[in-house]
């Protein structure tokens, strides 16, 4: 990431660099975009970061959080990140003790 010609800031200790405002500057749009943010994501959390597809085909990121016995998904939308923000959902293995409260 570049922030309009000087050196990103980090925000409270993230490994994501950020410009002021708190949003990370695109280098390009779209593809390449993505792309960025998925090695950014991948080089964080390492073996806990898996990248694949839903039934429809969309890319889906999630992030193994195993002390929680849940992984974090996000489906990453055709317009993102220019239109659509990912939507999140959280996965457990086994279904939480009063989990029926989260549904």
């Amino acid at each position: 990431f570049r922030c309009h010609g000087r050196a990103p800031r980090s925000f409270s200790g993230s490994p994501i660099p950020l410009c002021d405002g708190g949003r990370p500057e695109r280098r390009s749009r779209g593809g390449a975009a993505m792309e960025d943010d998925r090695e950014a994501l991948e080089a964080f959390f390492q073996d806990d970061f898996e990248v694949g597809t839903d039934p429809r085909g969309r890319p889906v990121w999630r992030v193994a959080m195993p002390a929680h016995g849940a992984t974090l998904a996000a489906v990453i939308p055709e317009g993102y990140p220019e239109t659509e923000a990912p939507r999140p959902a959280l996965e457990f293995d086994p279904w939480p003790v009063g989990g029926d409260e989260f549904a």
